[in-house]
Protein backbone atom coordinates (compact mmCIF):
# COMPACT_ATOMS: atom_id res chain seq x y z
CA UNK A 1 0.00 0.00 0.00
CA UNK A 2 2.50 2.34 1.16
CA UNK A 3 4.98 1.23 -2.14
CA UNK A 4 1.87 2.37 -4.35
CA UNK A 5 1.31 5.37 -2.74
CA UNK A 6 5.03 6.44 -2.85
CA UNK A 7 4.96 5.79 -6.92
CA UNK A 8 1.87 7.90 -7.15
CA UNK A 9 3.27 10.74 -5.77
CA UNK A 10 6.53 10.08 -7.57
CA UNK A 11 4.65 10.25 -10.94
CA UNK A 12 2.71 13.22 -10.25
CA UNK A 13 5.57 15.49 -8.79
CA UNK A 14 7.36 13.74 -12.67
CA UNK A 15 3.98 15.04 -14.43
CA UNK A 16 3.89 18.37 -13.10
CA UNK A 17 8.09 18.71 -13.77
CA UNK A 18 7.12 17.80 -17.06
CA UNK A 19 4.22 20.64 -17.81
CA UNK A 20 6.44 23.08 -16.22
CA UNK A 21 9.36 22.15 -18.74
CA UNK A 22 7.12 21.86 -21.38
CA UNK A 23 5.69 25.39 -20.80
CA UNK A 24 9.15 26.73 -20.21
CA UNK A 25 10.28 25.83 -23.64
CA UNK A 26 6.66 27.08 -25.30
CA UNK A 27 7.34 30.36 -23.64
CA UNK A 28 11.11 30.19 -24.79
CA UNK A 29 9.75 29.43 -27.88
CA UNK A 30 7.56 31.99 -28.35
CA UNK A 31 10.06 34.51 -27.54
CA UNK A 32 12.22 32.87 -30.60
CA UNK A 33 9.52 33.21 -32.73
CA UNK A 34 7.80 36.74 -31.76
CA UNK A 35 11.14 39.02 -31.18
CA UNK A 36 10.63 42.03 -28.91
CA UNK A 37 11.65 45.70 -30.59
CA UNK A 38 15.02 45.36 -28.60
CA UNK A 39 15.98 42.29 -29.94
CA UNK A 40 15.39 43.50 -33.47
CA UNK A 41 17.38 46.55 -33.01
CA UNK A 42 20.40 44.69 -32.02
CA UNK A 43 20.42 42.34 -34.49
CA UNK A 44 20.42 45.39 -36.87
CA UNK A 45 22.87 47.30 -34.71
CA UNK A 46 25.20 43.54 -35.63
CA UNK A 47 23.77 43.51 -39.24
CA UNK A 48 25.24 46.52 -39.98
CA UNK A 49 28.39 46.34 -37.94
CA UNK A 50 29.56 43.32 -39.85
CA UNK A 51 27.78 45.46 -43.09
CA UNK A 52 29.90 47.67 -42.34
CA UNK A 53 32.78 46.07 -41.45
CA UNK A 54 32.67 44.11 -45.11
CA UNK A 55 32.08 47.09 -46.98
CA UNK A 56 35.32 49.10 -44.94
CA UNK A 57 37.30 45.59 -45.95
CA UNK A 58 36.56 45.86 -50.02
CA UNK A 59 36.67 49.26 -50.23
CA UNK A 60 40.15 49.09 -48.58
CA UNK A 61 41.07 46.20 -50.53
CA UNK A 62 40.21 48.16 -53.61
CA UNK A 63 41.57 51.49 -52.66
CA UNK A 64 44.88 49.62 -51.76
CA UNK A 65 44.92 48.18 -55.41
CA UNK A 66 44.41 51.15 -57.15
CA UNK A 67 46.83 52.98 -54.88
CA UNK A 68 49.56 50.27 -55.43
CA UNK A 69 48.64 50.30 -59.18
CA UNK A 70 49.16 54.51 -59.47
CA UNK A 71 52.74 53.69 -56.99
CA UNK A 72 53.64 51.11 -59.90
CA UNK A 73 53.30 53.29 -62.58
CA UNK A 74 54.81 56.18 -60.83
CA UNK A 75 57.64 54.41 -59.80
CA UNK A 76 58.10 52.60 -63.76
CA UNK A 77 57.56 56.51 -64.67
CA UNK A 78 60.83 57.63 -62.38
CA UNK A 79 62.57 54.23 -63.50
CA UNK A 80 61.90 54.96 -67.01
CA UNK A 81 63.24 59.25 -67.09
CA UNK A 82 66.24 57.85 -64.85
CA UNK A 83 66.95 55.08 -67.65
CA UNK A 84 66.41 57.94 -70.31
CA UNK A 85 68.88 60.34 -68.62
CA UNK A 86 71.18 57.25 -68.32
CA UNK A 87 70.82 56.63 -72.41
CA UNK A 88 71.17 60.28 -72.73
CA UNK A 89 74.20 60.53 -71.07
CA UNK A 90 75.67 58.15 -72.52
CA UNK A 91 74.64 59.08 -75.91
CA UNK A 92 76.04 62.81 -75.23
CA UNK A 93 79.49 61.58 -73.90
CA UNK A 94 79.82 59.01 -77.01
CA UNK A 95 78.95 61.46 -78.98
CA UNK A 96 81.08 64.23 -77.68
CA UNK A 97 83.82 61.72 -78.30
CA UNK A 98 83.21 61.36 -81.50
CA UNK A 99 83.00 65.11 -82.67
CA UNK A 100 86.53 65.51 -80.37
CA UNK A 101 88.13 62.19 -83.03
CA UNK A 102 86.31 63.85 -85.95
CA UNK A 103 87.54 68.25 -84.95
CA UNK A 104 91.43 66.10 -84.00
CA UNK A 105 90.76 64.35 -88.04
CA UNK A 106 89.94 67.89 -89.27
CA UNK A 107 92.97 69.90 -87.45
CA UNK A 108 95.21 67.03 -88.14
CA UNK A 109 94.16 67.73 -92.15
CA UNK A 110 94.41 71.46 -92.10
CA UNK A 111 97.81 71.12 -90.22
CA UNK A 112 98.72 68.74 -93.20
CA UNK A 113 97.65 70.75 -95.84
CA UNK A 114 99.13 73.68 -94.03
CA UNK A 115 102.26 72.12 -93.83
CA UNK A 116 102.41 70.81 -97.34
CA UNK A 117 101.81 74.73 -98.37
CA UNK A 118 105.20 75.75 -96.84
CA UNK A 119 107.01 72.90 -97.70
CA UNK A 120 105.77 73.41 -101.00
CA UNK A 121 105.75 77.57 -101.18
CA UNK A 122 102.37 77.58 -102.37
CA UNK A 123 101.21 80.21 -99.87
CA UNK A 124 99.57 83.29 -101.53
CA UNK A 125 101.26 86.65 -101.89
CA UNK A 126 98.46 88.68 -102.90
CA UNK A 127 96.53 91.11 -101.10
CA UNK A 128 93.67 90.05 -99.01
CA UNK A 129 90.69 92.13 -100.49
CA UNK A 130 89.49 93.97 -97.01
CA UNK A 131 92.27 92.83 -94.86
CA UNK A 132 91.88 94.55 -91.97
CA UNK A 133 95.74 94.97 -91.11
CA UNK A 134 99.40 96.25 -91.94
CA UNK A 135 99.16 95.91 -96.04
CA UNK A 136 103.24 94.92 -95.83
CA UNK A 137 105.22 96.27 -99.07
CA UNK A 138 108.65 94.70 -99.00
CA UNK A 139 110.77 93.34 -101.72
CA UNK A 140 112.61 90.92 -100.06
CA UNK A 141 112.41 86.86 -101.22
CA UNK A 142 113.44 85.16 -98.31
CA UNK A 143 114.32 85.30 -94.93
CA UNK A 144 117.58 87.33 -93.92
CA UNK A 145 119.23 87.73 -90.41
CA UNK A 146 119.75 91.60 -88.40
CA UNK A 147 122.40 93.25 -89.79
CA UNK A 148 122.15 96.69 -87.96
CA UNK A 149 124.19 96.71 -84.70
CA UNK A 150 121.56 97.45 -81.92
CA UNK A 151 123.40 98.17 -78.69
CA UNK A 152 120.58 97.05 -76.50
CA UNK A 153 116.84 96.06 -78.40
CA UNK A 154 115.29 95.68 -74.95
CA UNK A 155 115.98 99.70 -74.16
CA UNK A 156 113.55 101.67 -74.36
CA UNK A 157 114.09 104.32 -77.77
CA UNK A 158 115.90 101.17 -79.21
CA UNK A 159 115.11 100.29 -83.37
CA UNK A 160 114.38 97.14 -83.91
CA UNK A 161 116.25 94.54 -85.67
CA UNK A 162 115.72 94.63 -89.62
CA UNK A 163 115.63 90.40 -89.56
CA UNK A 164 113.20 89.51 -92.60
CA UNK A 165 110.78 86.47 -91.94
CA UNK A 166 107.95 84.98 -93.65
CA UNK A 167 104.53 85.46 -92.67
CA UNK A 168 102.86 81.66 -92.35
CA UNK A 169 99.42 82.87 -91.68
CA UNK A 170 96.74 82.21 -94.47
CA UNK A 171 94.49 85.04 -92.74
CA UNK A 172 96.67 87.65 -92.43
CA UNK A 173 97.35 90.58 -94.65
CA UNK A 174 100.98 90.00 -95.56
CA UNK A 175 100.19 86.10 -96.05
CA UNK A 176 103.17 84.73 -97.82
CA UNK A 177 105.33 88.26 -97.63
CA UNK A 178 108.69 88.21 -96.58
CA UNK A 179 109.03 91.46 -93.78
CA UNK A 180 110.61 91.78 -90.66
CA UNK A 181 109.33 94.12 -87.52
CA UNK A 182 110.06 97.44 -89.61
CA UNK A 183 106.62 96.69 -91.67
CA UNK A 184 104.21 98.04 -89.60
CA UNK A 185 105.74 101.11 -88.56
CA UNK A 186 103.44 104.24 -88.52
CA UNK A 187 101.38 102.46 -86.07
CA UNK A 188 101.48 100.96 -82.58
CA UNK A 189 102.78 96.98 -83.22
CA UNK A 190 102.80 94.31 -80.20
CA UNK A 191 105.50 91.63 -81.18
CA UNK A 192 105.43 88.53 -78.95
CA UNK A 193 107.50 85.61 -78.90
CA UNK A 194 105.60 82.61 -78.74
CA UNK A 195 105.66 78.70 -79.68
CA UNK A 196 102.86 77.15 -81.42
CA UNK A 197 103.41 73.86 -79.93
CA UNK A 198 102.76 75.46 -75.86
CA UNK A 199 99.42 75.05 -74.81
CA UNK A 200 99.80 78.03 -72.76
CA UNK A 201 101.14 80.29 -75.60
CA UNK A 202 97.79 79.25 -77.44
CA UNK A 203 96.04 80.32 -74.77
CA UNK A 204 98.15 83.76 -74.73
CA UNK A 205 97.19 84.52 -78.40
CA UNK A 206 93.60 83.73 -78.03
CA UNK A 207 93.48 86.71 -75.44
CA UNK A 208 96.13 88.28 -77.58
CA UNK A 209 93.25 88.55 -80.56
CA UNK A 210 90.25 89.70 -77.97
CA UNK A 211 92.37 92.44 -76.76
CA UNK A 212 93.17 93.77 -79.90
CA UNK A 213 89.51 93.95 -81.05
CA UNK A 214 89.06 95.47 -77.69
CA UNK A 215 91.49 97.99 -78.29
CA UNK A 216 89.68 98.44 -82.12
CA UNK A 217 86.29 98.94 -80.61
CA UNK A 218 87.46 101.81 -78.17
CA UNK A 219 89.48 103.51 -80.98
CA UNK A 220 92.64 102.18 -80.74
CA UNK A 221 94.75 100.69 -83.52
CA UNK A 222 97.00 98.11 -82.29
CA UNK A 223 99.45 95.40 -84.89
CA UNK A 224 99.77 91.95 -83.41
CA UNK A 225 103.09 90.35 -84.78
CA UNK A 226 103.73 86.93 -83.44
CA UNK A 227 107.00 85.46 -84.15
CA UNK A 228 106.73 81.33 -83.98
CA UNK A 229 110.15 79.41 -82.55
CA UNK A 230 111.95 77.94 -84.92
CA UNK A 231 110.94 74.21 -85.89
CA UNK A 232 107.77 74.75 -84.43
CA UNK A 233 105.84 74.89 -87.43
CA UNK A 234 104.24 71.80 -87.78
CA UNK A 235 101.97 72.78 -85.74
CA UNK A 236 101.03 76.45 -86.49
CA UNK A 237 97.59 75.10 -86.72
CA UNK A 238 96.95 76.12 -82.81
CA UNK A 239 97.76 79.64 -84.00
CA UNK A 240 96.68 80.50 -87.62
CA UNK A 241 93.36 79.16 -86.20
CA UNK A 242 93.28 81.83 -83.32
CA UNK A 243 94.18 84.68 -85.15
CA UNK A 244 94.36 86.84 -88.24
CA UNK A 245 97.39 88.71 -87.25
CA UNK A 246 100.77 88.35 -88.78
CA UNK A 247 102.42 84.97 -87.18
CA UNK A 248 106.37 85.31 -88.91
CA UNK A 249 108.06 81.81 -88.71
CA UNK A 250 111.69 81.80 -86.93
CA UNK A 251 114.01 79.95 -89.08
CA UNK A 252 117.69 78.65 -87.96
CA UNK A 253 119.48 81.03 -90.35
CA UNK A 254 118.13 84.51 -88.79
CA UNK A 255 117.26 83.53 -85.58
CA UNK A 256 115.31 86.23 -84.58
CA UNK A 257 114.45 85.07 -80.70
CA UNK A 258 118.37 85.52 -80.06
CA UNK A 259 118.68 88.70 -82.25
CA UNK A 260 115.55 89.99 -79.62
CA UNK A 261 117.53 89.37 -77.02
CA UNK A 262 120.78 91.43 -74.95
CA UNK A 263 123.27 90.31 -72.84
CA UNK A 264 123.20 92.67 -69.71
CA UNK A 265 124.81 93.77 -66.12
CA UNK A 266 122.49 92.89 -64.11
CA UNK A 267 122.54 93.05 -60.22
CA UNK A 268 120.94 90.43 -58.30
CA UNK A 269 119.75 90.07 -54.72
CA UNK A 270 122.85 90.56 -52.95
CA UNK A 271 124.00 93.32 -54.52
CA UNK A 272 126.23 91.30 -57.31
CA UNK A 273 126.26 92.42 -60.61
CA UNK A 274 126.01 89.64 -63.23
CA UNK A 275 125.79 89.15 -67.32
CA UNK A 276 122.59 87.52 -67.98
CA UNK A 277 120.44 87.31 -71.03
CA UNK A 278 117.47 89.64 -71.09
CA UNK A 279 114.51 89.18 -73.81
CA UNK A 280 114.70 86.92 -76.19
CA UNK A 281 112.49 83.80 -74.43
CA UNK A 282 109.18 82.71 -74.74
CA UNK A 283 106.36 84.74 -73.88
CA UNK A 284 108.69 88.16 -73.96
CA UNK A 285 106.24 91.12 -75.22
CA UNK A 286 107.98 94.46 -77.06
CA UNK A 287 105.52 97.36 -77.89
CA UNK A 288 107.15 99.66 -80.64
CA UNK A 289 105.59 103.21 -81.25
CA UNK A 290 104.49 104.65 -84.26
CA UNK A 291 108.27 105.95 -85.02
CA UNK A 292 109.60 102.25 -85.25
CA UNK A 293 111.11 102.74 -81.90
CA UNK A 294 110.81 100.46 -78.30
CA UNK A 295 108.33 101.91 -76.18
CA UNK A 296 108.18 99.30 -73.43
CA UNK A 297 110.05 95.81 -73.09
CA UNK A 298 107.67 93.52 -70.65
CA UNK A 299 109.42 90.42 -69.55
CA UNK A 300 108.16 87.70 -68.71
CA UNK A 301 110.50 86.39 -66.27
CA UNK A 302 109.44 89.57 -64.21
CA UNK A 303 107.42 88.44 -61.27
CA UNK A 304 105.59 91.66 -60.25
CA UNK A 305 104.66 92.05 -63.68
CA UNK A 306 102.63 89.09 -64.62
CA UNK A 307 102.06 88.52 -68.32
CA UNK A 308 99.40 85.93 -67.68
CA UNK A 309 96.08 86.78 -69.75
CA UNK A 310 94.10 84.17 -68.25
CA UNK A 311 94.41 86.12 -65.06
CA UNK A 312 92.60 89.88 -64.75
CA UNK A 313 95.68 90.95 -63.16
CA UNK A 314 97.96 89.67 -66.37
CA UNK A 315 95.30 91.21 -68.77
CA UNK A 316 94.79 94.46 -67.10
CA UNK A 317 98.51 94.64 -66.80
CA UNK A 318 98.83 94.56 -70.74
CA UNK A 319 96.34 96.51 -72.12
CA UNK A 320 97.29 99.33 -69.35
CA UNK A 321 100.73 99.18 -71.37
CA UNK A 322 99.72 99.28 -74.76
CA UNK A 323 97.35 101.95 -73.59
CA UNK A 324 100.12 104.21 -72.22
CA UNK A 325 102.31 103.57 -75.37
CA UNK A 326 98.85 104.55 -77.78
CA UNK A 327 98.48 107.89 -75.74
CA UNK A 328 101.79 109.18 -75.12
CA UNK A 329 103.80 111.64 -77.86
CA UNK A 330 106.43 110.08 -79.81
CA UNK A 331 109.27 109.45 -77.46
Amino acid sequence: MTTAISYRQRYRTNHTQSVLITILVSIFCMACETPTPKAIEQAGEMAGMQAGEMAGMQAGEIAGMQAGEMAGMQAGEMAGMQAGEMAGMQAGEMAGEMAGEMAGEMAGEMAGMQAGEMAGEDLSTEPIEGCVGPMVASDATSESAADNQVECVTCVGAEAPNFVLRDLNPSSCGVGQYYGIDGFQGQVTLVVLLRSTCGYCQAQLTLLEQMRFELLLEGHTVWLAIINEINTEGNLVAFTSRSTSSILQDVAEVNAWSAMSDMLMVEQEDGQMVEMRVGGDKDDMYIYGTNGRLARFLDDDNREFSLNLSTPEGYMNLKMALLEVLNQTTP
